[in-house]
């Protein structure tokens, strides 16, 4: 892009915000505008509205630069070029509001002094009345109502990075392979299983191990198993250190008292299943 700063998905709302901002500081400059007397000089209304006028859109306009540039020191690509833009965006409307928007404000009011309509500068009657602006307010309603009604949220994230961002691919490949699943994908043992058994207990942790080696699946870092969990703690606390852990019902009295510390509602059905 132009002067070395990259461009990324998220800058275009920056034109939204713009017009926001904009919006804002025309309606203070317009508000004093027709706060002044009409009788008066082009030049002694441009004086009392910039008075008014011009202190409030450079505070406004100054913390939003500030705002804007103190995100430019963020460690976070994605924010510091977006910030980098609406910053400088800033300034150059804050520029444009103080330089040409005076202009043409000086324009309008010379045209509304001879009584000139403002686009066509044909002399216009004072009394004179139309429908066109009641017909076009009905029109720009009825489009935005129905805009309201298609309008979708959402944001894909990999628009938040730089196009030569490493992340472009997980989000590619996230979008296109797991984003049909809500939730993790899931082991389930069931039937009749002894968890009290060691022989038992050693095979099921030795299976979860070889999923998780599998070449797409995560290690023990970004998988949970609570057997697995269950079984380092009864290692690390000395209160179930020296038990006889392997007898069914001792084993289930004290699962059911671990889940039920750690907030879990734990339900044993004929000392086979585990609801929690």
């Amino acid at each position: 892009m132009h002067c070395g700063v990259p461009m990324i998905g998220m800058n275009m709302a920056a034109p939204f915000l713009m017009l926001g901002i904009g919006i804002d500081d025309a309606f203070v400059t317009l508000s004093a505008w027709h706060r002044t007397r009409p009788q008066d000089s082009v030049r002694e209304r441009m004086a009392q509205t910039y008075s008014e006028s011009a202190v409030s859109i450079s505070i406004t306009s100054i913390t939003n630069m500030i705002s804007f540039f103190i995100g430019t020191f963020t460690y976070f690509s994605s924010v510091m070029v977006f910030c980098l833009y609406l910053g400088t965006s800033v300034l150059m409307a804050y520029v444009w509001h103080i330089t040409l928007f005076g202009a043409c404000l000086a324009l309008s009011g010379r045209a509304e002094k001879q009584q000139l309509h403002n686009i066509t500068c044909k002399r216009v009657k004072s009394s004179s009345e139309s429908g066109v602006v009641v017909v076009a307010f009905a029109a720009y309603l009825a489009v935005a109502v129905y805009g309201c009604t298609t309008i979708n949220d959402g944001m894909q994230l990999r628009k938040t990075a730089r196009y030569d961002s490493y992340s472009i691919p997980f989000y590619d490949f996230t979008a296109k392979y797991f984003s049909s699943f809500a939730y993790r994908p899931m082991i389930v043992f069931t039937g009749n299983i002894t968890y009290s058994d060691p022989a038992i207990e050693r095979q099921l942790l030795e299976f979860v191990e070889k999923v998780e080696s599998h070449e797409f699946i995560g290690d023990e870092f970004y998988t949970d198993c609570w057997l697995r969990q269950w079984t380092k703690y009864m290692a690390k606390n000395g209160k179930y250190q020296g038990l006889n852990n392997s007898d069914e019902k001792t084993y289930i009295y004290n699962l059911q008292e671990v889940l039920e510390i750690y907030g879990y509602e734990a339900r044993i059905i004929k000392h086979t299943y585990i609801n929690y």
